[in-house]
């Protein structure tokens, strides 16, 4: 079966500086960190030990402290841990000397196989269109993610659409089977009169090089949104992400407004940064989906 990328986040890119890291360094360039045994996507619960290879060069009274996602801080030297639900987990390890002062920190993303939605907004006015998304590391065909939109419609598929005309709370339900048996997802979904838009912007990678394509999103919010790239470049569209390159370096003010069919408008701005010399690191976040075409 053919796959497609359809979003990533990569640290990387003009200068190729260093590789084969088993820990993604909070401090590039520091060697050290830790590793795990966790090597193949599995279901919850799954228990992983996490080694510490830092500890080599501990002075007398060092100390190690972990975070396993929210979970923590656990002081101890090496860990082994039982993930009960699914998701993404940042684990971190941190190095501290005898006098509490930090030395250096590691981290790295775990995925524990699982089902999730994410939704562009949680609230909308009627006539906005809202975009819902599976979100999951397995590979699942389109006819086996069902969405029920809690309002007599429904839908198959990785990505899709939908709009309210009337006002109302409704519950949307997916379901799906990522490999661990069959999920159920609900999330509540509130359509006003008055529904005030919240302008919020996610780009990734936050980092890049000249003509490299950088992915803008503007999230949590439904209506038409307003892009300024302060480049030169302005465009407005309804669909809440948009691709956008820059071919000089910078660091560039990007400006977003929403504005959503009560009539009612928010505005964010964030700064990109344009280099030609950036640090590589092995590090990739993607998802893949089935190519239908």
């Amino acid at each position: 079966m053919k796959t497609s990328l359809i979003k990533y986040s990569v640290v990387l890119a003009c200068l190729l500086l260093s590789t084969n890291s088993k820990a993604q360094l909070i401090d590039p360039g520091e060697p050290g960190g830790f590793t795990h045994d966790y090597y193949e996507i599995s279901c919850p619960p799954v228990t992983v030990n996490f080694t510490n290879i830092e500890n080599v060069d501990a002075a007398p009274g060092d100390f190690f402290v972990w975070m396993f996602g929210n979970d923590g801080p656990y002081n101890v030297l090496d860990s082994s841990y039982t993930f009960t639900q699914g998701g993404y987990y940042q684990i971190g390890m941190m190095h501290f000397n005898s006098f509490g002062n930090p030395i250096n920190g590691w981290q790295q993303n775990i995925y524990i196989s699982s089902a999730s939605m994410n939704i562009s907004s949680d609230s909308a006015c009627p006539g906005d269109e809202i975009y819902f998304e599976l979100q999951t590391q397995e590979d699942v065909n389109d006819n086996q993610i069902f969405w029920d939109f809690g309002d007599g419609n429904s839908a198959y598929g990785w990505d899709v659409k939908h709009v309210y005309e009337s006002i109302g709370t409704y519950e949307v339900t997916l379901i799906t089977d990522v490999g661990c048996g069959i999920d159920t997802v609900t999330q509540s979904v509130f359509i006003g009169n008055a529904v005030t838009p919240e302008a919020n912007i996610n780009v990734w990678p936050f980092l890049s090089c000249p003509n490299d394509v950088i992915n803008f999103e503007a999230s949590n919010s439904t209506g038409s949104f307003s892009w300024v790239f302060g480049d030169g470049n302005d465009t407005i569209i309804n669909d809440p992400e948009i691709e956008h390159s820059y071919s000089a370096t910078g660091n560039y003010t990007v400006t977003m407004e929403v504005t959503n069919g009560c009539g009612l408008s928010d505005d964010t701005t964030t700064i990109v940064s344009v280099q030609r010399a950036l640090p590589f690191t092995d590090y990739v976040d993607f998802r893949v989906k089935p190519d239908t075409a």
